[in-house]
């Protein structure tokens, strides 16, 4: 490889000879001068060619050849004959110049998708293209504009643009993400003579007739987006409404409507579709019964609508179906089923405030069952012995009940406000069998309330709580056989109270404050030792009594003083001295009493007589009296016996000494 280049450098320098290079020069001048000559022939034929051209007013043709003959320097001729003819024709050559930089625009912008820079561009060259056309260079314009195609260039790309933003909203439909719709008001930019039908129609001549479009162009143009846009957006809040987002497909509906009046275009399928997409909705809730949805929906519409500044059938029907469904909870107050109509009520609250129609309906039910004061505030209780009423101790409704721990707990509610109370654990009742309130202790705002408890001794152990309007307080505790409250509620006795063990006795306690304290015990047995138990009637007494005579349930006795009493009871008594406990309750009878004759026989006329019509006892004590057997001397000397008036001492128990 290396010898072969030597060889063609050894040859070529052969060749380089003095002779040879003369030569070679010499027909390069030649040359020179031939294509000179031509050259000059050019020129003087352009310039000729370029005066006839002006001759006839053909200005384009005669700037470019008078362009061409300036530009070619082979001689100079005629030089300030071509340049005065290039500065008459001045216009020709700025309307070229401009036409190819505005074309070198919209074709860059175009091919970079800047659908901005392209408007920018258009506008530039629509701007341009109108003031040429109003002078008198219009018709070399008219054809530099056609010669150059700028009309095709701009049609081609505003077609290309509006495919290209078709596609972007066909790709948020599938994507489901409506954030960029930029799309829609690209399009809105294009002008109306670039949505003519491609296959019946040529893109506008010149800038003037595009800003100008015709009405068959307005028509296109808004039959092609509203085909296309209308499309779009029925299929958007169609998919929002099926994916369960109403409310976006709302927010979405009136955000569309607000970008279309922001940029003065009219889309009443936006409306349209919002209806009837919302009135499928609604009327599939309604249907079943989906109450709370169906409001919280109808709301979000009705904004909807408030907001768009609409006029909608649908608005006027959520109304009445709103009206008839407010309707049917005050029916079910009316129809005492309160936990229907409150529900029906606070679903309804989506669409309105109904807190006043659940406050009426919570006070009627409360009022129904005053009970609910309690429940409501604390359901974990269960509650028992309930006490309720109304219009009463400064409340509207007040409820007391026990709970299962036996603790009080007392409500009230005056104007739809509750209070509950409860009493502290340390009273609570245990084993209670019934709650009751003691009207003759209870006044103003103040209740008294008696739980009644079970007693192993006692009838029942009463516990008295004292309710006022910001506690509970104990008044009384007791375990007895029963009470009673006296003297304007100040004194309570209480019968055969836990601490004493005889029956009959009774405790009294005295109001101290809010306090019932203890005075004193009353009844009982009084131990009257050798007394008269006539002298205590009504009174249980213990006394020491000397039976004299007894048989069939009774006795013949004496006290100390010598009173005599007649002994009734089931305890059977021997002659002889006794500890007997028992009730004179203020029964005489008359019975026959030998030791009365006895006493009375030595005041001969003095002595008492029964009367014919008094017969003695059918008790066997007369009988053995007037017997022969009680006189010792058998000589039938003793007096008979006389008839006399006995207190009857009714016996407890007796015990002998």
């Amino acid at each position: 490889m290396t010898k072969k280049l030597r060889n063609i450098f050894m040859t070529i320098r052969g060749a380089l000879t003095l002779r040879n290079l003369l030569a070679f020069l010499c027909a390069l001048a030649l040359l020179a001068v031939i294509v000179k000559g031509f050259r000059i022939e050019a020129k003087i034929g352009q310039v000729r060619q370029a005066d006839a051209l002006y001759a006839q007013n053909l200005r384009i043709p005669a700037e470019e050849a008078y362009a061409a003959a300036l530009a070619n320097g082979a001689i100079r001729y005629r030089e300030a004959h071509i340049r005065e003819r290039l500065a008459g024709l001045a216009p020709v050559t700025r309307l070229r110049e401009e036409i190819l930089k505005s074309k070198s625009e919209l074709l860059s912008a175009a091919g970079r998708g800047d659908f901005d820079a392209f408007l920018t561009a258009y506008e530039t060259y629509g701007l341009f293209g109108r003031l040429s056309l109003e002078g008198e260079w219009a018709a070399e314009y008219t054809e530099l504009n056609e010669r150059y195609e700028l009309a095709s260039t701009v049609g081609a790309a505003f077609s290309a643009f509006r495919a290209d933003y078709a596609a972007e909203l066909a790709a948020n439909l599938e994507a489901g993400d409506y954030g960029d719709e930029s799309a829609k008001w690209a399009l809105l930019r294009i002008p109306a003579p670039f949505f003519a039908d491609h296959a019946s129609a040529s893109p506008p001549a010149s800038p003037a007739s595009a800003d100008v479009p015709s009405a068959e162009a307005e028509t296109s143009k808004s039959e092609s987006l509203n085909a296309l846009l209308g499309d779009y957006d029925r299929r958007k809040l169609k998919k929002l409404a099926a994916a369960g987002q109403y409310d976006r497909m709302l927010d979405e509906a009136a955000a569309t409507l607000g970008s279309y009046a922001q940029h003065g275009f009219d889309a009443p399928w936006v409306q349209e579709q919002a209806e009837e997409t919302a009135g499928r909705v609604l009327r599939k809730e309604l249907d079943g019964s989906s109450f709370a949805a169906f409001a919280g929906h109808a709301r979000s519409f009705a904004d909807f609508a408030s907001a768009a500044g609409l006029r909608s059938d649908l608005s006027v029907w959520i109304e009445a179906r709103v009206g008839e469904l407010a309707a049917r909870a005050d029916a079910q107050v009316a129809d005492r089923r309160f936990r229907e109509a409150i529900a029906l009520y606070e679903a309804l609250g989506g669409y309105a405030d109904t807190g006043d129609a659940v406050a009426r309906a919570e006070s009627a039910w409360t009022r129904a069952e005053p009970l609910r004061i309690l429940e409501r505030w604390d359901s974990s209780h269960t509650y028992s012995f309930a006490v309720t009423g109304q219009d009463r101790f400064g409340a509207d409704v007040y409820a007391a009940a026990l709970d299962e721990s036996g603790v009080l707990h007392y409500g009230t509610e005056s104007g739809g406000r509750a209070t509950v109370r409860s009493a502290p654990q340390e009273l609570a009742v245990a084993g209670a069998r019934g709650l009751a309130l003691e009207e003759s202790l209870s006044g103003g705002e103040a209740l008294v309330f008696v739980a009644e408890s079970e007693s192993t001794s006692r009838r029942a152990v009463y516990t008295a709580l004292l309710a006022r309007s910001d506690s509970l307080d104990l008044m009384f505790r007791i375990e007895a056989d029963g009470y009673t409250i006296e003297n304007g509620g100040q004194t309570l006795r209480a019968n055969h109270p836990i601490d004493v063990d005889e029956d009959g006795q009774t405790a009294v306690y005295e109001r101290s404050g809010d306090v019932f304290s203890f005075v004193e015990l009353e009844g009982g047995t009084l131990d009257i030792g050798g007394g008269n138990p006539a002298s205590y009637p009504g009174q249980k007494v213990s006394a020491r009594l000397t039976v004299l005579e007894s048989g069939y349930g009774q006795a013949r006795a004496q006290a100390e003083d010598g009173s005599r009493l007649l002994l009734r009871g089931s305890v059977n008594f021997e002659p002889g001295t006794y500890e007997v406990t028992g009730v004179f309750e203020g029964n005489y009878e008359i019975i026959a009493w030998p030791e009365a004759a006895e006493a009375a026989e030595p005041t001969g006329s003095d002595a008492p007589s029964v009367s014919d019509d008094v017969s003695p006892s059918g008790d066997g004590m007369a009988d053995e009296a007037a017997s022969p057997e009680t006189d010792p001397g058998g000589s039938g000397s003793l007096p008979a016996p006389l008839a006399v008036s006995v207190p009857v001492f009714e016996v407890d128990a007796a015990r002998g000494f």
